[in-house]
């Protein structure tokens, strides 16, 4: 403390006391430090002072201040290579300011990707060639895989597949990793292009009572799966459907004389997306007198009366099946061993049931829980074929107490015709 007295020969005084206060500008007692971090980690940089306080802090990163990064602690969360760089504080108090020495921050980023494989669609005997960017700043390395099993060999950013088939088709990833971290790509699928071709179509003429039902099968092959297809009657379009399934269906109920005519099937998919159309087929009308829903030509030809509807109701051969539906079923009905059933085969548990499918006939395989109550539900639906044959039934849902039955023709869901 200082102060002054000042006297005279009349007497003296006192001044007030008076504080000397030596003020210093911050010293650093401890710099922050250059570190070296992977990407994604925390960092933090820290300044330790001597001086008088209250200090006030300033962080800088490559030289411009840092908003709201005023503490003695700088916390950087989740790093990436763009905070790479220089960082620095700036330090003040009432008598002035300091400068610390740069620290710099070096980001080794972990394994990423980039760019992930993409789909791939190439015709059979091309190349197929899938690639990966993925970066790091630590060496990288490649495991390419085919369904979720590695393929030998592939170990690079790019995969080639050469002159492809169909046995190439499915999906494939990359596992990329560094010293630290791995990485999956996203799954890319490779589509062998393969054109439609109709392999089973129904006959060139189908004949139909007037009245009744007729259904259509088409069986064809291509890939890949997903196909547009249309049923057309002359150059009008039908119905569409859009599916994975390798056979397609279509029904005309309660067909009339304004049905007959010239039909016909386009098929598209991705390796013809102009399509294919097979040749026409037509459907002709048989005239039913007695309105039975037997055509009077199969009357006759059976020794039916063509101006009796009774008789549709009758079973001719005593083999359960009525007249009528001896027609539908395309089975004889002056003949008790053809007949529409399933016959038991076998008690185990792969072969239970067996029927003769006729030819041009569509057929729909039924199962439930309960035999006489309850809804069915469809197990499959075949298409017709061009000849009788014996259709074989396995106990698919693995399951003793399951009940199967066979109805004619195919179900078909509703199209808008």
């Amino acid at each position: 403390m200082y102060y002054i007295v000042v006297s005279n020969i009349a007497g003296s005084v006192t001044s007030s006391v008076a504080s000397l206060v030596v003020q210093l500008p911050p010293v650093i007692k401890k710099q922050p430090q250059s570190t070296t971090n992977l990407s994604e980690d925390t960092v933090v940089f820290t300044v330790e002072m001597d001086g008088i306080p209250p200090f006030i802090y300033q962080w800088q990163f490559n030289g411009t201040n840092i908003p709201n990064a005023t503490n003695s602690i700088l916390v950087l969360t989740n790093i990436q290579p763009a905070n790479a760089g220089t960082y620095r504080v700036q330090v003040f108090n009432t008598a002035g300011s300091v400068l610390s020495e740069p620290a710099t921050l070096t980001v080794l980023h972990y394994a990423s990707i980039s760019k992930h494989p993409s789909d791939i669609m190439v015709r059979e005997g091309s190349n197929a060639v899938f690639t990966v960017v993925a970066t790091s700043g630590l060496p990288l390395n490649y495991q390419w895989r085919f369904n979720g099993v590695n393929i030998p060999g592939a170990t690079n950013a790019t995969l080639t597949i050469t002159n492809v088939n169909i046995s190439n088709e499915g999906w494939y990833d990359v596992v990329v990793w560094d010293s630290f971290r791995q990485r999956v790509s996203n799954p890319a699928k490779l589509y062998i292009l393969i054109n439609p071709v109709v392999v089973s179509m129904p006959p060139v003429t189908n004949y139909v009572v007037q009245g009744g039902t007729v259904t259509f099968s088409i069986v064809y092959t291509g890939n890949p799966p997903f196909f547009t297809n249309e049923w057309r009657k002359g150059s009008v379009i039908l119905t569409t459907e859009y599916t994975s399934n390798y056979v397609s269906f279509f029904q005309i109920k309660n067909v009339q004389e304004s049905d007959a005519g010239s039909y016909r099937f386009v098929i598209r998919n991705p390796a013809r997306p102009t399509g294919v159309a097979t040749p026409y087929f037509y459907i002709s009308v048989l005239a039913d007198n007695d309105k039975d829903g037997m055509p009077d030509l199969w009357e006759v030809a059976y020794g039916l009366n063509t101006n009796d509807a009774s008789d549709a109701l009758i079973d001719s051969d005593g083999d359960g099946m009525c007249n009528r539906d001896e027609y539908i079923a395309g089975t004889n009905p002056l003949d008790p061993s053809s007949v529409l059933a399933l016959t038991p085969l076998s008690k185990s548990s792969s072969v239970v049931f067996g029927f003769t499918a006729m030819s041009n006939i569509t057929y729909s395989i039924e199962f439930s829980d309960k035999l006489n109550t309850g809804s069915w539900t469809v197990l499959t639906n075949l298409p017709a074929s061009k000849s009788n044959q014996l259709i074989l039934i396995t106990n698919e849902l693995n399951n003793p107490k399951i009940f199967y039955r066979v109805k004619t023709p195919v179900n078909v869901p509703s199209q808008e015709q």
